[in-house]
């Protein structure tokens, strides 16, 4: 992510279906065509590498067939490895580079791979200690969650069942676990290694249609979780904790419920130590008279503060932080459930103190009218791509966003009639 040049690009090219209008699967996702593989190192007139990708259709290409793959990296950053779950056969395949000419078998006669990992996850797992996929897997005997690493070694079973919203810390991986035939779930713990049995830390109550629970993330002592329950069409959403390392039989409630549901929960530090962590909660509820947003900051056992019409949110899963900064769209006017009116800071851990970003101009930006923002920060640095999105009306055409906190400078890239996404 640090090293553009390193950078490949899988493409597919396709003539599309006859008569296909755009935005429709036989106009880009039509099976008579070639994926493609170029370098950003590759100079204009080099040709770009024909893959052989298995999986596809006469109607699907194989990566739609496929559901994509996933790459995997090595703790030196370098590319260890690609899984691809093969449609047509069943497996999922494990290939040494970015040529897809050579894969071993790690799972046969298996299910789509469900990716057991939530927004807090970092790389799927925790990058310093490499690239691994986390997934579940379905069998005729059942569902079953499985390790892979970038060494492309035996797939490791972590869990007997159905593994759901990972998260990591330095040393463990944690997970919402159901037994294979049980309906019972519990929140686990296990080290990195994912090496069972898996120690059980807490019950949960029942998962219904209307209740759930997610995991939030670790300080290194205590393992926050969230629960939510709906009635009556409304929600109520709460956050508690349990100490890691133990069995508990009661969670300590952590601030006071909160109406509607949670848009971003993480965890970050002023300090650089997990064990500083505070915990950053957006809050979205709905009622006649629309959307509105509030925020609150809290350490694990009290309130730091109250953020009216604002959002709180990180810059991606790869990079939550940049140079000590988290996102803030603060004065939020949308009551549509965007951040319309809203200006966009980079809120510094240490002091707490906005810092708004501006246009080439000088000027502060705010959010436009029915948009939400999405960011992508590249690990280590001061940089950031990704796009905003009208939830006020759908068809409007995305804009692009590019930004550099060491100018606290934001770049909206808007074409006529055109959306704009970063390839990240």
């Amino acid at each position: 992510m640090t090293t553009p040049n390193s950078l490949a690009v899988v493409m597919y090219v396709t003539p599309g279906q006859a008569g296909a209008k755009p935005g429709t699967v036989g106009y880009c996702g039509w099976g008579t065509g070639t994926f493609e593989l170029a370098h950003y190192t590759d100079s204009p007139t080099v040709a770009p590498v024909t893959l052989n990708i298995p999986g596809g259709t006469t109607l699907l290409s194989a990566l739609q067939n496929d559901i994509g793959f996933t790459p995997l990296y090595q703790t030196s950053g370098a590319l260890g490895g690609i899984v691809l779950w093969d449609a047509s056969t069943g497996n999922l395949d494990f290939y040494s580079d970015a040529t897809f000419t050579s894969s071993s078998t790690l799972l046969s006669n298996v299910s789509a791979p469900v990716a057991c990992v939530n927004a807090n996850a970092i790389a799927n797992g925790n990058l310093s200690a490499g690239g691994r996929l986390l997934a579940n897997v379905t069998t005729a005997s059942g569902t079953t969650a499985y390790q892979i690493t970038a060494a492309g070694g035996a797939p490791e079973q972590f869990f007997a069942g159905d593994a759901s919203s990972c998260v990591a810390d330095s040393k463990n991986l944690y997970f919402i676990g159901t037994p294979s035939g049980g309906t019972a779930s519990a929140i686990y713990q296990e080290p990195l290694a994912a090496t069972p049995p898996a120690q059980q830390l807490f019950t949960l109550p029942t998962i219904t249609s209307t209740e759930g629970s997610s995991l939030i993330g670790s300080n290194g002592s205590l393992l926050f979780f969230e629960n939510y329950s709906e009635s009556s069409g409304s929600v109520t959403s709460s956050i508690f904790s349990v100490p890691e390392g133990v069995a508990s039989t009661s969670a300590t409630a952590v601030g006071s419920p909160y109406s509607g549901n949670l848009e971003s929960t993480f965890l970050a530090s002023p300090t650089g130590n997990a064990a500083n962590d505070l915990l950053f909660v957006t809050a979205l509820d709905e009622t006649s008279s629309g959307v509105n947003y509030s925020s609150q900051l809290l350490s694990s056992s009290a309130l730091v503060g109250n953020f009216p019409d604002t959002v709180l949110g990180t810059f991606g899963p790869l990079s939550p932080e940049l140079d000590g900064n988290i996102l803030e769209i603060d004065g939020v006017t949308d009551t549509n459930g965007g951040y319309g009116g809203g200006t966009i800071n980079a809120l510094e851990l240490e002091s707490l103190t906005p810092a708004p970003l501006t246009t080439t101009g000088g000027s502060a930006y705010t959010v436009p009218s029915g948009y939400v923002i999405s960011l992508n920060g590249f690990y280590g640095t001061n940089i950031a791509t990704g796009f905003m999105l009208s939830v006020a009306t759908p068809t409007a055409p995305y804009i692009g966003v590019a930004l550099d906190l060491s100018h606290q400078v934001i770049l909206p890239l808007n074409l006529t009639n055109s959306s704009v996404q970063a390839l990240f």
